[in-house]
């Protein structure tokens, strides 16, 4: 897929932050379960907005996570409590990054080649 440049460099900004040194195997690794899930929201964020046809997968009934989704959705729909609408926002921004998670692992891993290969490592 392609990405925008303002996706790429998100992604290349998150190895540099999170991508620690490996001495056994000599090069910079990266552990996913590291990184905030407000960073992993917005890569998400940026990767459905290049890709409408993904985003359109994500909002609806392909997405594994769409009952849970649908269920705080109607729920914010019909209330006016304020938890409800953060219940909502917070569902549906994990709902889109589990839906995401494989564009996400193949861009960090791209950007962590590029990484490794600009600091002759790999």
């Amino acid at each position: 897929m392609a990405y925008s440049k303002e996706t790429l460099r998100f992604a290349d900004s998150l190895v540099f932050q999170y991508a620690t040194f490996d001495k056994v195997d000599k090069r910079f690794v990266l552990d996913e379960t590291t990184i905030p899930d407000f960073d992993i929201h917005a890569l998400s964020a940026l990767i459905v907005n290049d890709n409408p046809s993904l985003a359109n997968e994500a909002c609806g009934c392909d997405n594994p996570a769409w009952n849970k989704m649908q269920h705080a959705m109607f729920k914010f729909m019909n209330s006016t409590a304020a938890d409800d609408q953060i219940e909502f926002a917070h569902t549906w921004k994990e709902g889109v990054a589990s839906y995401c998670m494989f564009e996400i692992h193949d861009l960090l891993d791209r950007a962590l080649e590029d990484y490794n290969f600009e600091r002759r490592v790999a």
